[in-house]
Formats: structure tokens, C-alpha cells, sequence
């Protein structure tokens, strides 16, 4: 081999080979002796392959894909199940979260070989979850995207990961930013929101430049944050009195001169609730929703997006996205329309829930129901009782097993804590 008397073809160059060749059985009979890149490679193989692709795909996936990490097979399901719909935005977002995202040009894959393969991997899935006589559900954590990674979620009170849903309660909301800067001078941190129409585009805004429109009025621009106090700058938003054009209101913050959000002692984001007889400044916190620290190198974050679906109901979608800013004098003018493509991508995207796990477990536990007051003794005794939900409840009797927003990616477990029985 060293003298070039003989050619060896590594593993990868076999499975190009076989692409090149248009062998698509071949590439997949070589991929299942690596299930793991078998699962990363079904996009490409259903795209190269004709009819019945997916009914082998299926079959291989049923053989091998038990020692396929659990996240690697949630991440899958959730890609393939956005692959039959043309016209998607593609998002891309590096490890500190910074976002961005191009029009989805690839053609849709055939929707009964994505069935195929989708049904493998919820079959998968399934021998993945864990097993109950009875399973208790908070419906709030339904729409919680299944999270695979710390990547997509900031740290704070109330955070999901990204692409997770929350019912917006009420029409008033006030959002605020709250940082506190290192040294004199300037450390200049602008709350905006841009405002979009059912197509994404944007259609106006809220900033210091621009301090009231519709049923939005901004505090007022703060450009200093002495210590100890800091500064706040605050946002009130009546949904109610927005015009009927405006279907997604992004918040934003932005670094337009100083430190970056990762050199603050403190800094975050976040949003209360409001009713009409409150006014002024002052924070209440039993109406705070969501606290987020804000964190890392870039200058322009986009939290969470606000929808307006048809029935005319608001719910918060989580984004926990970066954009590529400017050292300095970053508006919310120049940031709208990447914004507006990135909150497309999150929108419309299917995540894959911890809803759709409920469904999947529905096929082995016992009994599984929504969740509206303790279990009895007696119905904890003797059985496999567990709760799911965002936060534990109170009154939970002694051998209820709990899982909670910060233990959702141990649902999935990897094939070796399944092996060694490490499962909720």
C-alpha cells in the first residue's frame, strides 16, 4: 500500500462510491454497519433513492438503530418530518447560539417514504421511553420541544428550549431589559421589537428611535448603568391594539455601544404580564414570566418571537438566538429583516415535542392521563407511577417518580444507559 502496488478505499470513500454509482441498496448496506451514520445519512438516502426507499430504510433502521444515541434519533425525526413541506426557511446555529438561516432551495421528499422512515423511528423511539402503569402529564410541558442539548436554552426562570410554545395569558405584556455595565462610561444596551406581517416582512418598529407605535410605547433610551443600580429599559405591548397586519412581534436587545452582554456583571431579558390598573415603572414580580440571562460574545439577541395564530390567540415561541452584529451602533433598523428570516425558520418549523414522546409512551404505559391533582395512596401503591411536567407539584406522595424541565433530555437515554438500566 505505502508503494502504491495496491488501492485500499476507506469506509467513507465505499459509501461515496456506491452514491456515485447510484447503488443506493449498496450505500445503505454499508451504513447499517454504522447505524449512527446511517441516521445521519437518511436525508441524503431518500433523496437518491427511488420508490420503496423508505420501506428499506425502515427495515434497516428497525435492525440497528436500537444502538443509535437517543438524541441523534429525536434530531432525525424532527429533520424528516420537515422534509415534505417546499418552501421552509433553513435554520444553522454554531455553538454559542449564533443564528443564521437561508430559503430551503432542496425539493420536498416524497411524503410516503418520509412516513416510512418517520414510523422506524418513532418505533425506535418508543424502546427508548420509559414505561408506567401510570403516567401523569402537566399539559403546559406538551409543547416543549425536546431538548437534545444545553445549546438551545438560556439560562434564567422560566427559559425553554428553542422552538418550545407558551400560551400568552392577558393582552398587556412589558418587556424589559436589566444590565448593570463594569467600568464608566457608556455601556449602552437597546430594547427594540420589530413587527411582522403574516409573510415575515417587516412592517414597523419600537426603539429609542422610534418610542411609540400602535398599542406599543417604549420607556425611553438609557445609554449608562452605574452600579449598583443599573438601568432598566422596558417595553409595554397591548395585543389587543395592535394593527390586524402585525401576526409576529420580535423583541430584541442590542448592544449599540460598550461591553458585549458576556463582559456585564448582570444582565437579562425578559417579560411580565400586566393588567389595567397597573402603571408606571415598578416591577411586580409575581407578574414576571420569563427572566433570561443574557450571555455570550454576540451583540444582538432575539429571545422569543410573539405569534398571532388565526383563532387570534397569542403564544410566545422560544428562538434563544444570536445574530451577527456590529461593534457598535447596532439598531433594531438593520437587524429586522434577520430577524425576520430566523423567527420564519423557528415558526414554521415542526419540533419535535415532548408531546409527541406522551403520544409514543401511550403505546406502552398503562394508563396515561393529564395531570389536575395528586394520586392516592392507592394508586401509587404497589404500581410505577410517574409525573412529567415543568416544575414538581405539590402534594405528590412518597414513590411517584418526577421528571421536570432540567431531566427532559433523560428521556432519551443513550443504548448503554438503557443496557446498564439507567432510566427515569
Amino acid at each position: 500500500m505505502a508503494r502504491g502496488d495496491r488501492r485500499v478505499r476507506t469506509f467513507d470513500a465505499r459509501v461515496e462510491a456506491a452514491f456515485l454509482a447510484g447503488d443506493v441498496p449498496a450505500a445503505v448496506d454499508l451504513l447499517a454497519t454504522a447505524p449512527g451514520m446511517l441516521v445521519r445519512t437518511l436525508d441524503r438516502l431518500l433523496t437518491a433513492g427511488g420508490a420503496g426507499t423508505g420501506e428499506l430504510l425502515a427495515a434497516r433502521l428497525r435492525g440497528v438503530g436500537d444502538r443509535v444515541s437517543g438524541r441523534l434519533l429525536a434530531s432525525a425525526r424532527e429533520q424528516l418530518a420537515n422534509r415534505d413541506v417546499p418552501g421552509l426557511a433553513r435554520l444553522f446555529a454554531n455553538q454559542s447560539a449564533r443564528g443564521w438561516s437561508v430559503p430551503d432551495s432542496r425539493p420536498p421528499l416524497p411524503r410516503e417514504e418520509v412516513a416510512a422512515v418517520v414510523a422506524a423511528l418513532d418505533d425506535l423511539l418508543v424502546r427508548r421511553l420509559p414505561v408506567h402503569d401510570l403516567l401523569l402529564v402537566d399539559r403546559a410541558v406538551r409543547s416543549v420541544a425536546v431538548p437534545r442539548s444545553g445549546r438551545g436554552t438560556a439560562k434564567g426562570m422560566g427559559v425553554l428550549p428553542r422552538g418550545s410554545r407558551t400560551e400568552v395569558q392577558g393582552d398587556r405584556l412589558r418587556f424589559f431589559v436589566h444590565w448593570t455595565q463594569t467600568r464608566d462610561g457608556v455601556t449602552d444596551l437597546d430594547l427594540s421589537v420589530t413587527l411582522l406581517d403574516r409573510d415575515f416582512a417587516p412592517i414597523g418598529q419600537v426603539s429609542w428611535t422610534n418610542l411609540r407605535e400602535g398599542g406599543i410605547v417604549h420607556s425611553g433610551d438609557l445609554v449608562t448603568a452605574p452600579a449598583p443600580d443599573g438601568a432598566t429599559e422596558m417595553i409595554d405591548l397591548d395585543l389587543s391594539a395592535l394593527d390586524d397586519r402585525v401576526r409576529h412581534v420580535v423583541p430584541q436587545v442590542l448592544v449599540y455601544s460598550g461591553d458585549g452582554f458576556g463582559a456585564l456583571p448582570e444582565a437579562f431579558f425578559g417579560y411580565m404580564t400586566r393588567d389595567g390598573e397597573q402603571g408606571g415603572m415598578p416591577f411586580d414580580p409575581r407578574t414576571v414570566r420569563v427572566r433570561s440571562d443574557l450571555e455570550g460574545a454576540s451583540r444582538v439577541l432575539v429571545p422569543l418571537v410573539f405569534n398571532r395564530g388565526g383563532d387570534r390567540r397569542w403564544e410566545a415561541r422560544w428562538t434563544h438566538l444570536f445574530l451577527r452584529g456590529r461593534r457598535n451602533f447596532n439598531r433594531v433598523e438593520h437587524t429586522g429583516a434577520s430577524a425576520g428570516l430566523m423567527t420564519r425558520a423557528v415558526v414554521e418549523r415542526r419540533h419535535l415535542t415532548v408531546g409527541r414522546l406522551v403520544d409514543l409512551m401511550e403505546r406502552t404505559c398503562g394508563e396515561v392521563r393529564e395531570y389536575r391533582e395528586p394520586p392516592t395512596a392507592e394508586e401509587v401503591a404497589g404500581r410505577r407511577v410517574a409525573y412529567l411536567g415543568l416544575e414538581r407539584p405539590e402534594g405528590l406522595p412518597e414513590g411517584v417518580g418526577v421528571t421536570t424541565l432540567a431531566d427532559l433530555p433523560s428521556l432519551l437515554p443513550d443504548p448503554g444507559e438503557v443496557a446498564a438500566g439507567k432510566t427515569r
